[in-house]
């Protein structure tokens, strides 16, 4: 009798739209994480200016050329993370909302913001963030932050145990080894 009732006054239907309805939250998240990706692209390119500025009108005798790819190699980083923040955006939109079909029809559009499941979002926000690691890897190095030999090592250790583990992850069981 309840549920009879609970479908004939359409209370149902009605909880279920609200619900459907609830996934515009993610809209938040999109603006949140594309205006952080124009913050740091903004930051990348006024790090970029500054060390060209540096390099051009040093204020010491000298520039050495490894602070100057430091600076650089900073604001690669910020490019590299605003850009995960954008693919996120867009995976995170089209997984909730809908395709982005402007998009689709561009003739600049490529695959990697073509995201069907959340595992596709994940992969691609994957191979990102490694890339990350390894130029901030490489920007320690250059400000010699990380001691010579062990934290060296064990950094790009690190990296390397993290690519393997994210290798196997993705590995195709069909591909084993009998």
């Amino acid at each position: 009798m309840i549920r009879g009732w609970f479908r004939r006054e359409g209370v149902g239907s009605v909880a279920e739209r609200v619900l459907w309805a609830s996934r515009y939250m993610v809209l938040l998240v999109v603006v949140l994480c594309v205006g952080s990706a124009g913050a740091l692209f903004v930051s990348g390119s006024i790090e970029i200016a500054m060390a060209l500025r540096t390099f051009a009108f040093p204020t010491a005798t000298d520039v050495p050329s490894a602070l100057l790819l430091t600076e650089i190699i900073g604001a690669i980083d910020s490019y590299l993370i605003a850009m995960v923040l954008v693919i996120f955006s867009f995976g995170v939109y089209e997984l909730f909302i809908g395709k982005i079909e402007c998009a689709r029809t561009s003739p600049t559009y490529h695959s990697l913001l073509e995201i069907d499941t959340l595992d596709d979002l994940k992969n691609k926000v994957l191979k990102v963030i490694i890339m990350v690691l390894i130029v901030w890897f490489f920007q320690m190095v250059l400000d010699e932050k990380l001691a010579p030999g062990s934290d060296m090592l064990l950094g790009a250790a690190s990296i390397a145990a993290l690519c393997i583990g994210i290798y196997f992850l993705h590995k195709n069981p069909d591909q084993a080894a009998p």
